[in-house]
């Protein structure tokens, strides 16, 4: 049975804009990340004496390269060589963030403008939501902030490879971050309509506001979606539907 999961991305009014015109969504090389600390090769270790059939396969590939000279690499040697792979890797991998909470005022406050931009939310079911994308070149997943052991890549490097996208410091849990892994270069991919569900406005948006987006996301075709708002309940945030 499939599984659907409702995730959130949390952006300007101007951007959400841009976003429904498109209909597509920007993977982002972690270069561009506003944590130094995401996706450092110091969460990996490289211990030859344990290694998964792939890092083997790549051990043979490398005997087949250098013949008799390979009794030269030492581990430290092997150790460079293999965390360039990783590196080669990281620069042709990108990645798309969502939230798990739509409700949190501090993501509110930090990537939507101060209350006065947009939530879209989008529903995942395990299949590639984005059209020239297939499943296979996919990796997802919630973000771990409980830092863990660092991880031998050469056990596993797939795992390796994910490892590096899926922890952050306990610093950043209040986002809730839920992550798509692409396996190719970062830019702008197009969406299957049916992957955004709603629209939740922030406390700050005016009715003119809303009733421009309202009216874009019908100039564009997008049918059924939900569309919401944040009210002020106390001191919390509380969802509101707008029919």
């Amino acid at each position: 049975m499939t599984r659907k999961k409702s995730i959130f991305k949390f952006t300007s009014f101007e951007t959400a804009l841009s976003i429904i015109e498109g209909q597509s969504l920007f993977f982002s090389g972690p270069n561009s990340f506003n944590d130094p600390l995401d996706c450092v090769i110091d969460r990996l270790t490289f211990d030859i004496k344990d290694i998964g059939s792939e890092a083997e396969k790549d051990l043979k590939d490398l005997e087949n390269r250098f013949g008799p000279t390979m009794d030269r690499f030492t581990p430290e040697r092997l150790e460079i060589l293999f965390k360039k792979s990783v590196q080669n890797k990281l620069d042709r991998t990108s990645v798309c963030c969502f939230s798990n909470n739509k409700n949190n005022p501090l993501m509110w406050a930090h990537y939507g403008e101060k209350h006065t931009g947009i939530c879209l939310e989008f529903e995942f079911d395990d299949q590639s939501p984005f059209e020239e994308i297939q499943s296979d070149q996919l990796t997802w997943g919630d973000i771990n902030y409980n830092e863990p052991e660092p991880f031998n890549y050469l056990k596993d490097k797939k795992e390796g490879i994910w490892i590096l996208y899926k922890n952050k410091s306990r610093h950043w849990d209040y986002e809730e971050e839920f992550r798509i892994l692409f396996l190719g270069n970062p830019g702008i991919y197009k969406f299957k309509k049916h992957f955004l569900k709603g629209i939740c406005f922030g406390l700050r948006n005016g009715e003119n506001s809303i009733d421009l987006f309202k009216s874009r996301s019908l100039d564009y075709q997008y049918e059924n979606l939900k569309f919401s708002r944040m009210e002020r309940k106390g001191l919390t945030l509380k969802e509101k539907k707008i029919t």
